[in-house]
């Protein structure tokens, strides 16, 4: 989006210092925009970074692997799969996303899910010539879900109008051939949780379809993202056999690289008439420890502050800010602790621990206590890169979140 800057041409023809008019209307117009607040899902030359873990995903598409991206929340799982839903259909695939939180609050089965699907599916669909003839029993054959008769068998539909799809595509003389790609976005929408709510009905056939799909058709991968693994760890929900159980490869979105992040405060910086020294920004890094939200935020934060533009931000001023900035968007970081308690009670127990220990711990110690505990302990912390290894050390990995942790703990005698 091209911004305008409004400007009276007299007004630089009259003036005796054109130019410092026009940096002064830029000043007022241009920078005045906050381009740290954005809490959107970006792609394209918004998207900083990622490179390794686009590449796994293009390599899970191209040798149809399914495949779970797990990660802190606004860690960037949607702008991940976003961009990845972009270039996939630059390369000709036919992609399909849908963002589960998108489902309305009073849909609980899989119905409105086999009919969302293949309503997208048709409209991607059209787009490949070969496909365009094809005979429809779902997509796009009901305005609205509200149309659709209660005893209409919708799952069989879909599957006329999925086999229809696939069985077009094999036969088709295309070099190279398009995938059909089901990208699913907060898959714990679908899902039981430990507070007791309960999964969409018929969440396990939804589920056992697909991978039954993706072993028959080389053609077709599923994708999904959540905040935690449990659709891929859980053995049983409710006592009955999880159709995916081990079945996702698992990629744990890393945090940003000092490089990718620096790339990025620079690059939003630069719009905003704002520069952050080097110090400046390794020291977001190490507070935020490359947590893409947090370091934007923090940013933001910094340059709220200060509001003359140009602008030269240094570590001290950063610095100085960090505390009031942990006061003011302290849920953020309760959020984090709630999602951990909800889903990884005892690896937040570990996080308290490192907290009253200052941020850091032996690693042996850290693992006699994962010992104690059935699970996957150091797997999630490590994974979700809440914690790291330094020097036989375990420490947390999000500087700030150690300082939230250790104002809410009691510290050790």
């Amino acid at each position: 989006m091209r911004p305008i800057v409004p400007i009276q041409q007299s007004n630089i023809e009259t003036s005796e210092e054109p130019l410092a008019v026009l940096r002064e209307t830029l000043d007022r117009w241009l920078y005045r925009r906050d381009l740290f607040a954005g809490n959107s899902p970006v792609e394209g030359r918004r998207f900083f970074g990622r490179d390794k873990p686009l590449a796994d995903l293009r390599e899970c598409i191209a040798t149809n692997t399914p495949t779970g991206v797990f990660g802190l929340r606004k860690v960037g799982k949607t702008s991940l799969l976003k961009e990845s839903q972009r270039r996939a259909s630059e390369l000709g695939d036919i992609v399909v996303y849908m963002d589960l939180l998108r489902v309305p609050s009073d849909v609980s089965d899989c119905r409105w899910l086999y009919w969302r699907i293949a309503t997208e599916l048709r409209r991607e669909v059209s787009k490949v010539a070969v496909l365009r003839t094809l005979r429809w029993r779902l997509g796009g054959e009901f305005a609205d879900f509200l149309e659709i008769p209660q005893a209409f068998p919708v799952a069989t539909a879909f599957d006329a109008d999925f086999t229809s799809v696939l069985t077009r595509l094999s036969e088709a003389p295309l070099n190279p051939r398009p995938r059909v790609v089901l990208l699913l976005d907060e898959i714990e929408r679908l899902l039981p949780t430990r507070l007791g709510k309960t999964g969409f009905d018929g969440f396990f056939d939804f589920f056992g379809y697909f991978r039954g799909v993706s072993q028959e058709n080389n053609n077709f991968v599923l994708i999904v993202t959540g905040a935690n693994t449990i659709l891929s760890e859980a053995a049983q929900f409710g006592g009955r056999d999880n159709p995916v159980f081990n079945y996702f490869k698992e990629i744990y979105l890393p945090l940003l690289e000092p490089g990718e992040c620096a790339l990025m405060i620079r690059e939003l910086g630069r719009g905003m008439g704002i520069r952050f020294d080097s110090d400046a920004r390794d020291y977001v890094y190490e507070l935020t420890g490359g947590h893409p939200f947090f370091a934007r935020q923090l940013c933001s934060f910094v340059a709220a502050r200060h509001r003359e533009r140009p602008l030269q931000i240094t570590k001290k001023m950063v610095d100085a800010i960090a505390d009031e900035y942990l006061d003011v968007r302290s849920a953020d970081f309760e959020e984090i602790v709630e999602r951990l308690e909800r889903d990884f009670p005892k690896e937040l127990e570990v996080c308290v621990e490192l907290a009253k220990a200052k941020g850091s711990l032996p690693l042996a110690e850290v693992r006699e206590q994962a010992a104690k505990q059935p699970g996957s302990m150091i797997r999630h912390l490590t994974g979700y890169q809440i914690v790291r290894f330094v020097d036989q050390n375990v420490v947390l990995t999000i500087q700030l979140l150690a300082r939230w942790l250790e104002k809410r703990v009691p510290r050790n005698d």
